[in-house]
């Protein structure tokens, strides 16, 4: 018997659009000579729990202070690839348009715990173009001033904070070594006894930190794990 064969067709469900990656909006405020605090009071996103305080007479004039998300990523780009036995925690970037600080600043941040926060800022000189100048071994509770911090590696407990304070604007991330590292420090001096500042001091630990020498040749710096002896080396000047 000859009957007509009925096709019903399979429902295609559209295939949907991805959505397009979102751009961090950034946060921004003007602060003046009598300093202000800059508070990211967002639920949720990379910028949650930033905190930059800005004391009075740390900028000349009224600047309008921006502070927008650093990834690893970002990072990546800038220095090339972490070692596998630094994890990247979190970070931030603090623009002043060009201003100069005349003071410290505050600034906290949210990371993933960690044992050891070490951060660093990126700096774009020619002196250092793969590396993170060292600024503060970060620790939650206590804001540590630059470059005055103790000898002997400082714990931190489970949480989310990276506090340290800086004398310049610019990109910070917080890094933990697999292996809590212990920090040197020390004066860097020429041949006649006369200190370098400015100089760039690194070890074969401390990849990818390295530390620029004040005024005075002082330095800090991350060396190695506990019970090591690492030589720090001095790094010429391009062209040198």
């Amino acid at each position: 018997q000859d009957g007509v064969l009925v096709s019903t067709p399979t429902p295609v469900k559209p295939t949907p659009t991805p959505k397009p990656a979102t751009t961090p909006t950034p946060v921004s405020q003007i602060i003046g000579p009598e300093g202000g605090t800059i508070v990211v009071n967002e639920p949720s996103g990379p910028l949650s729990g930033v905190v930059v305080e800005i004391p009075a007479g740390a900028l000349e004039q009224k600047t309008i202070v921006t502070i927008t998300p650093f990834s690893k990523s970002d990072l990546e780009q800038l220095i090339g690839s972490l070692d596998n036995e630094m994890r990247f925690l979190g970070g931030l970037k603090i623009d002043g348009g060009g201003a100069v600080l005349k003071k410290e600043i505050s600034v906290s941040f949210g990371v993933t715990s960690s044992d050891q926060l070490l951060v660093g800022r990126v700096d774009l000189d020619a002196k250092t173009p793969s590396a993170m100048v060292y600024e503060a071994m970060g620790r939650v509770g206590s804001s540590l001033k630059l470059n005055m911090v103790s000898k002997q590696v400082l714990q931190v407990m489970s949480t989310q904070i990276a506090m340290f304070d800086t004398f310049k604007f610019g990109s910070f991330g917080a890094l933990s070594p697999t292996d809590p590292l212990w920090l040197i420090n020390g004066d860097f001096r020429d041949h006649s006894g006369n200190p370098v500042s400015d100089g760039v001091i690194a070890t074969s630990f401390s990849k990818p930190f390295v530390s620029i020498t004040d005024t005075k040749g002082y330095l800090e710096l991350p060396a190695g794990p506990a019970g090591s002896y690492p030589t720090a080396i001095a790094i010429p000047p391009p062209n040198a």
